[in-house]
């Protein structure tokens, strides 16, 4: 699997991503105009403190996105260019329910030498099941991985 390929997608998707938050974030702060295009708003005598609460809101989830995904992932992006990925074996003994936006990624679950390993899951093979015995390449900081199923043997 070309491990390199799958980790600067999802790196440049979240890039681009949140360079699309953080411009929402500034547009909402700078213009008044967006929100009157809501009735509600513009005609509430509270339209000030309404404004202000969006506005916090966004800024906050923008910090929160930055804090818990982008520095993360920037910080393993060495690790992608030089193909230094982290390489476990073990056996899985939890996957979740679909995650994020459309049920994208998977939380595993995987014991390795007595260690529990929880990742999100960017790319997987088909039929993983829970006790199947499997490889996780992953990123240090963001515990993005890819996971293949493999022989106890390898």
């Amino acid at each position: 699997m070309d491990y390199q390929s799958i980790f600067n997608l999802y790196f440049y998707l979240i890039l681009v991503g949140f360079l699309g938050m953080l411009t929402v974030t500034i547009v909402l702060w700078k213009s008044k105009s967006d929100f009157d295009k809501y009735e509600k708003i513009r005609n509430s005598k509270y339209k000030e403190q309404i404004i202000l609460g969006y506005r916090l809101v966004f800024t906050a989830v923008t910090i929160i996105a930055l804090f818990t995904v982008v520095v993360p992932l920037v910080s393993d992006k060495k690790s992608i260019n030089n193909k230094t990925y982290n390489i476990d074996y073990g056996q899985v003994v939890y996957i979740s329910k679909d995650r994020g936006p459309y049920g994208l990624t998977k939380l595993f679950r995987i014991e390795t030498d007595g260690k529990i390993l929880e990742v999100d899951v960017l790319k997987r093979d088909k039929k993983i099941l829970k006790g199947d015995y499997v490889k996780v390449t992953w990123l240090e900081n963001s515990k993005e991985a890819v996971v293949e199923k493999c022989d106890k043997e390898e």
